[in-house]
């Protein structure tokens, strides 16, 4: 197996040195580069009107379930004059690709009860979240459709990182089969175990760096209210890949501190629940009859002393 690895390794270097196969080499390598070069070009169109559909459709049901709420609350009776179509509109709002966690739980809120006094505030909600989808639809239609100088670049630039990855990727292949050319080798005997050892935590370190760069860099769009940390996160990991280059010695510690910082980063995935507050006109702990009549008891027992107090010294 060792005679086998050295061989085949010198044989590809003799290869590469021909003038010929180094042609060939570099136009395999740039059809590649090109192919990478469109594919994520192309994607990134395609996840751009992706996100322009959703955005359409969520403020289409919103639209039609707003309409519906506006003609319940400026009906003068309590109850809209058309409840089922209200329900399935706000039904259909819950379908919306963008909904977000405080329109579902208004809108269910309504559907277990029929509570007309919760559609005021449920109507304020989609109408503030349709503003923000708004926002959003016209930011994406401007990048799409006329982009400025730093966001043309970025078009520009961002198909090239997976070729760019790709690439380094390839390269690190290179230095995994020198380490196992070394390990093969008899290097342990020769006095070099630790430096081997080195070498094989800068080759770990590099790759957990091009991974998380790639998740930092091509993740796509992230909706979650942490995606801005993580990728913050995720590009200090990859940064601390480039101290190898100033001592090998660092190479545990790099190591060591990228394992903790990608640990850390499942803290991220927590949400903060949401707070327990009661809607406008409602009570915040709704209490059943039998709650209710002892609580009124026991406000009468404690109130009846004073009310004695009060008559003895009238």
């Amino acid at each position: 197996m060792e005679r086998v690895i050295i061989v085949s390794l010198s044989e590809w270097v003799t290869w590469l040195q021909s003038p010929d196969h180094a042609a060939l080499a570099a136009f395999l390598a740039l059809s590649a580069f090109l192919a990478i070069y469109i594919t994520s070009r192309n994607q990134m169109a395609r996840d751009e009107r992706i996100r322009l559909d959703y955005v359409n459709s969520t403020l289409e049901r919103y639209a039609a379930a707003a309409g519906s709420l506006m003609s319940a609350t400026e009906s003068a009776s309590s109850t809209p004059a058309d409840p089922s179509a209200l329900r399935d509109k706000l039904l259909a709002s819950r379908a919306a690709p963008y909904v977000s966690e405080n329109v579902l739980a208004q809108i269910a809120a309504y559907t277990e009860d029929d509570d007309a006094s919760r559609l005021p505030l449920l109507l304020r909600t989609i109408e503030r979240e349709s503003e923000t989808l708004i926002a959003e639809r016209d930011k994406l239609l401007r990048h799409m459709e006329g982009p400025g100088w730093g966001s043309w670049l970025w078009r520009m630039f961002r198909p090239v990182l997976p070729g760019v990855l790709a690439a380094a990727f390839f390269i690190s292949l290179l230095w995994l089969w020198r380490l196992l050319d070394t390990s093969l080798s008899g290097a342990e005997e020769s006095g070099n175990a630790w430096e081997l050892a080195i070498g094989w935590m800068q080759l770990t370190s590099s790759w957990f760096a091009l991974l998380t760069l790639s998740l930092a860099v091509l993740g796509g769009r992230n909706r979650h209210v942490n995606a801005v940390p993580a990728r913050l996160l995720g590009a200090v990991i990859a940064v601390l890949a480039v101290g190898h280059w100033a001592a090998s010695w660092l190479a545990p510690y790099l190591l060591g501190a990228q394992l903790l910082l990608f640990l850390g980063g499942f803290r991220l995935n927590s949400r903060k629940p949401r707070r327990a507050r009661p809607y406008v006109g409602h009570d915040p702990l709704p209490m059943t009859p039998q709650a209710s009549d002892g609580v009124s008891s026991e406000a009468v027992q404690s109130l009846s002393p004073k009310g004695g107090e009060s008559e003895t010294t009238q």
